[in-house]
């Protein structure tokens, strides 16, 4: 299998900006290796990194553990937990209903753990900051006057049962609403949000994680791979982000 020059630029980029990467192609061999390997020998390569970070790393929840839930809509105060077997009894947890800006401000602060250690005046700032965003992704009028003068917003990962073997990769000022429009294009209402990161430079984030999956893209946001490697894609450029947080880990 011949590796394209062109090709061969972004096995170098990718490895200079992102050091999770690098730790790919350190168990392949070298960068050229990993992108021969097969298609299974790279997700081996991926589930290998995964194990090792293990909790090394605060990452969020498993896409996978989180697919296994039931829906759930912050403004109602049950949650329906299946078993994840899609059968037997089901687990109704009462919890306190949450609005959706303070929704947001979570998500934007990480995790509701982590928003709940920041400081008053933080909180504040990152409600304002959820508010802001959540009215930008009202409509495309919204959205488009908001990203003249601001770079956050989410990257998200969306699927459809039409189709099984594709996720799509986007970004949104706010991906629930995005979920909530893609919704009135389909009859059966069955677009799923499975998982969304925050970033200051969302389209610079967005670019970079297209291009990490770039082997995989079907057409446009879409792209022929499992949710997990998705998430993963997304959860390893945040990482690159802060490299300071790996130097231990990957000497």
């Amino acid at each position: 299998m011949c590796i394209p020059c062109g090709y061969k630029r972004h096995i170098i980029l990718n490895a200079k900006s992102n050091p999770l990467r690098k730790l790919h192609y350190e168990l392949a061999g070298t960068a050229e290796q990993y992108y021969r390997m097969s298609d299974a020998g790279r997700a081996q390569i991926r589930a290998t990194v995964r194990a090792r970070l293990g909790d090394a790393l605060d990452l969020p929840v498993s896409p996978i553990a989180s697919a296994m839930a039931g829906p759930v809509n912050p403004t109602r105060d049950r949650i329906v937990i299946n078993d994840g077997m899609g059968c037997g009894p089901q687990e109704t947890r009462v919890v306190t209903p949450v609005d959706l800006v303070t929704k947001m401000a979570w998500k934007i602060a990480g995790n509701e753990r982590k928003y709940n250690l920041l400081t008053a005046t933080v909180q504040n700032q990152l409600r304002q900051t959820a508010a802001t965003l959540r009215e930008a992704g009202r409509s495309a009028g919204a959205a488009e006057a908001y990203e003249v003068d601001h770079l956050d917003g989410f990257v998200y990962v969306m699927t459809n049962p039409a189709w099984p073997e594709a996720v799509k990769v986007g970004r949104a000022n706010d991906s629930d609403e995005r979920e909530n429009n893609y919704q009135t294009g389909s009859p059966y209402r069955d677009y799923v949000m499975r998982y969304d990161m925050y970033f200051e430079d969302c389209r610079v984030a967005e670019k970079a994680i297209h291009a990490d999956l770039e082997t995989h893209q079907l057409e446009g946001e879409w792209f022929e791979v499992s949710i997990t490697d998705a998430v993963w894609a997304i959860q390893m450029y945040e990482l690159s982000l802060h490299p300071d947080q790996l130097e231990n880990f990957l000497s």
